[in-house]
């Protein structure tokens, strides 16, 4: 009888313990601080609040061995009852005046797999909730490099549910202009759907909205419909398709630009194979088909044009082929394409409205600034194919050179008229 009372009191008095224990931690500063501590690498200048009603951080200062995270102001409630069937919930997040520090990219080749990524067993048994969040000012650094730099950014919630993500209105102002964006993606299912827009801060109020609705498609492959809708200057252009997405390739089936500069839609395909890692050649293929431009003089018989590219090496360098061919009367041209990172070079032939279009090249640089060379070598192009009261046919030589300088572009064309 005494061992069971002693038992009993034994156990009370962990239990009063664990108790007293947790009201420290979560309901005074000093367990707050305490906590806090455990943190490797954390320091913070002043600590106010407690876990169970919100804490307030000034000066934050976290690293590790190749990346830091600082804050002004650092801000958070937490709900520790929610810890006691698996969910950690933090509402009224605020961030002011952070700063991120990741180190420079490294110049060693890195993999390249598109496929699902799998997550581990464990993490479909915990649930994470954060929001409302607000961040002001937030910049990061990528070595020496100012990678981002966010103004303004609020969150109605993200959650990781047991395997699930929800990304719930996320709104941020960035020096390059204002995001709006949610999505939902189901890890186990391999779906994702996902929502947003994109306004440029510039005078044009340049915007992108995008939709996505992806699923598995087999055991290595995912995809769906997608779907862009590009404003300028209140000139709307949308492109859709059917993505499928494998490891290392991406396929665009059923592809349609639809543009007011177009009279129907256009139609096209493209296939981007990746290679192992950064280092290796990719191959690019795409075709657009039925393409029909407003507005051309009756007398050019244009028809439906139809474009095909074709691409194989790395960004360092990289050589293809590209062709562009209307009705059997307006002709086309094709040639070969040569490029690197800064530019590229396109040596092409044709014929065009029954003329022919000799040997002639195009060169393009667009680093360190935008230069371009051309030339243009016509023979035996009846002028009636254009204006049709102009008797006879031309022959001509022309050569483009423009250079961009400041904000404008300068340049000259040479017109060789031949007899």
């Amino acid at each position: 009888m005494r061992f069971r009372n002693l038992a009993i009191l034994i156990f009370i008095c962990t239990l009063g313990i664990i108790f007293s224990g947790l009201f420290w931690l979560l309901n005074t500063n000093n367990g707050a601080r305490w906590a806090l501590a455990q943190v490797p690498h954390l320091s913070a200048k002043k600590i106010s609040g407690t876990l169970m009603d919100g804490l307030r951080i000034s000066e934050l200062n976290w690293s590790s061995r190749s990346s830091r995270f600082t804050a002004q102001n650092l801000q958070w409630v937490l709900h520790p009852s929610h810890l006691l069937w698996g969910e950690l919930d933090v509402v009224d997040l605020k961030i002011i005046n952070g700063q991120l520090y990741l180190p420079k990219s490294s110049s060693k080749p890195s993999n390249l797999n598109l496929a699902w990524p799998a997550v581990p067993l464990w993490s479909r048994f915990i649930a994470i909730h954060v929001g409302p969040t607000t961040i002001e000012k937030l910049q990061v650094w990528q070595g020496q490099k100012n990678a981002f730099r966010l103004t303004s950014s609020t969150l109605k919630n993200i959650s990781w549910n047991h395997g699930n993500i929800h990304i719930n209105e996320l709104l941020s102002d960035l020096s390059t202009g204002q995001l709006k964006f949610s999505a939902q993606v189901q890890m186990e299912k391999r779906s994702l759907t996902t929502t947003g827009d994109w306004i440029e801060s510039s005078p044009a109020h340049t915007s992108l909205r995008w939709s996505a609705a992806w699923h598995g498609l087999s055991d290595n492959t995912f995809g769906g419909p997608i779907k862009l809708l590009f404003n300028q200057k209140n000139s709307l252009s949308s492109i859709s398709s059917l993505i499928r997405i494998a490891p290392h390739q991406i396929l665009l089936n059923s592809m349609e630009l639809k543009n007011p500069s177009l009279s129907t839609t256009t139609t096209g395909f493209w296939k981007i194979d990746l290679p192992e890692n950064s280092a290796g050649d990719f191959t690019i293929y795409g075709k657009l088909n039925n393409i029909v431009v407003k507005d051309i003089p009756k007398s050019v018989p244009a028809g439906p044009l139809s474009f095909k590219l074709h691409l194989h090496g790395n960004f360092n360098h990289y050589i293809g082929a590209f062709a562009m061919n209307g009705s059997p009367g307006f002709g086309g041209i094709q040639g070969n394409i040569e490029g690197s990172s800064t530019g590229l070079q396109y040596d092409y032939t044709g014929n065009m409205l029954g003329a022919k279009l000799l040997p002639a090249k195009l060169k393009i640089d667009w680093q360190p600034l935008m230069n371009v060379q051309g030339e243009l070598r016509l023979r035996g192009l009846q002028n009636q194919r254009i204006f049709s009261t102009v008797p006879g046919q031309l022959s001509c030589n022309m050569i483009i050179n423009d250079a961009q300088a400041a904000k404008n572009i300068n340049g000259r064309i040479q017109l060789q008229v031949l007899p």
